[in-house]
């Protein structure tokens, strides 16, 4: 019976090399995807930031724009829906109404999470001049985004938008509570309960 043979040491020494290198591109590339992975986490909060930045400051435009026409904010169930009923209103072309339907316009962390548009409307019915002279809140960023230490969440108050960290959100939208809707604001009883449920989560952040 015939025994196998051992290739040649000069052929083992040959393999050796090919060996090496394909070790040496298996470890090269493993270690390069695990800083490339490692570097997307770390610069997606600034991503997500920026990114909700711009998104808020096309959703302020169209407050400001419903507000030059318009005695009172529209209410309703969502974000969403509040925000297309303004560009429906006021737009002649679909473009606003397009990107609001959009994920686009979404603020991207806590979209991710939830899955809706991020923002949390409180605006529904309010008087515009109300708004204007008692610098009432109509939108800011849900809990659920910006939970990084140098993030910052977006607020309307008034005519303005602002970014903030956590805490100061927090103060704006505790002032919100206390008065409660039978202040000189008058917050609907939805948005009440939405700002009372954002003010919690955020008290569990400090």
């Amino acid at each position: 019976m015939e025994q196998p043979q051992n290739p040649p040491n000069s052929l083992r020494l040959r393999l050796r090399p090919v060996e090496i290198m394909g070790g040496a591109f298996f470890t090269v590339g493993l270690v390069g995807f695990i800083y490339v992975q490692s570097e997307k986490r770390a610069t997606q909060p600034r991503r997500d930031t920026r990114a909700c930045e711009d998104n808020a400051y096309r959703l302020h435009q169209l407050v400001l724009d419903y507000m030059k026409s318009h005695d009172i904010l529209p209410a309703a169930d969502t974000a969403r829906d509040a925000f297309l009923k303004m560009a429906r209103e006021i737009e002649t072309d679909e473009e606003r109404s397009v990107f609001i339907q959009s994920d686009g316009c979404c603020c991207p962390e806590a979209h991710r999470l939830s899955g809706g548009m991020g923002y949390v409307y409180v605006g529904g019915g309010l008087k515009t001049d109300v708004i204007k002279t008692h610098r009432a809140l109509v939108f800011f960023c849900s809990h659920l985004s910006h939970q990084a230490p140098k993030q910052y969440s977006q607020l309307m108050r008034g005519v303005t938008l602002l970014s903030l960290k956590n805490e100061k959100m927090a103060g704006y939208i505790d002032q919100a509570v206390k008065e409660g809707p039978n202040g000189h604001v008058g917050y609907a009883p939805k948005a009440n309960e939405r700002l009372k449920a954002e003010l919690a989560e955020r008290r569990k952040r400090e």
